[in-house]
């Protein structure tokens, strides 16, 4: 797959003066597709592996809208209004700065098609969220199209644009297999704490203590696993794993997910590497083609 990479890059750094180096060259749909593929690299440049125990599984499909919707309006207020668990307000509200984050992140990236120039001009004060660490986005007006009340038509075409951003729709994919399992873990704490209301003190001491070897968290990655293109590696485990009843067997699965994952990913690297240069070769052969025709005219 390395080799398969490093021709591409050759291949793509040819001088100009050669018809192989100049994607412009090729006929327009053609170039469309392989810009279209190098970002589609760029997304899958690295492969995380993560392992959780879930209290169950379900089946619900990754749409965008959808997602976006759901997050948007999280706030202070509104998980105080949603009683959603006191403990998870924190992570909620991560999820949601990390949103307003990542397009705060397009508003300032000449190459986005979201790019503000005002907003880099005074990135200080129109965007602090990029340059103060210690900011609450909470506390800041919020930047992002709004998809459940929006102002105009303007505004939703602004939202579906957003999420025809493949850097965008990743991260937001991401988010929403978080906030999955925040969901899960909410929707159990809210019946162990309507359950408590019915249980004898003593035993609901018991039931609610971190320490118990009973106690055993769902809807936690456990373990993960990420490996960088270049070849750096990164391994992460929860502490909970440690205290978990069923430690071997979650690192066991882990190991085992990480093997397949990472023959999967590497096939994928390789295939997509293979069309993007198939593509240009043939574009190539096309032009050289109609420049040969062109001289016995």
């Amino acid at each position: 797959m390395t080799t398969a990479f490093e021709r591409l890059q050759t291949q793509t750094n040819k001088p100009s003066g050669s018809i192989e180096s100049s994607p412009r060259q090729l006929p327009q749909q053609l170039h469309e597709f392989v810009r279209s593929l190098g970002s589609v690299l760029a997304d899958v440049s690295a492969l995380e592996v993560n392992t959780m125990v879930v209290e169950q599984i379900n089946g619900n499909k990754f749409i965008p809208w959808e997602v976006y919707r759901d997050i948007y309006p999280i706030s202070r207020v509104y998980l105080e209004q949603q009683g959603y668990h006191p403990t998870l307000h924190k992570p909620y509200l991560d999820l949601r700065s990390q949103l307003e984050l990542q397009y705060s992140l397009l508003l300032t990236d000449p190459s986005s098609a979201f790019y503000d120039p005002s907003v880099l001009e005074n990135i200080r004060e129109m965007s602090p969220i990029l340059t103060d660490p210690t900011i609450d986005s909470m506390d800041l007006p919020t930047r992002l199209p709004d998809p459940i009340n929006p102002t105009d038509a303007a505004e939703v075409t602004r939202v579906r644009q957003l999420l025809n951003s493949g850097s965008f729709l990743c991260h937001l994919r991401k988010i929403s297999e978080l906030k999955a399992a925040l969901d899960n873990r909410n929707r159990r704490l809210i019946r162990q704490a309507i359950s408590l209301t019915n249980t004898p003190s003593s035993q609901a001491e018991d039931d609610i203590n971190p320490t118990s070897t009973e106690t055993v968290l769902n809807d936690v990655i456990y373990a993960q696993t990420v490996i960088q293109l270049d070849g750096d590696i990164v391994n992460r485990y929860a502490e909970e794993l440690f205290r978990h009843p069923y430690k071997e067997s979650i690192l066991e699965i882990h190991r085992a997910s990480l093997e397949t994952s990472e023959k999967q990913w590497r096939g994928l690297m390789g295939f997509i590497i293979e069309i993007i240069q198939s593509t240009i070769n043939r574009g190539n052969l096309g032009s050289q083609k109609r420049r040969a025709r062109k001289k016995n005219k």
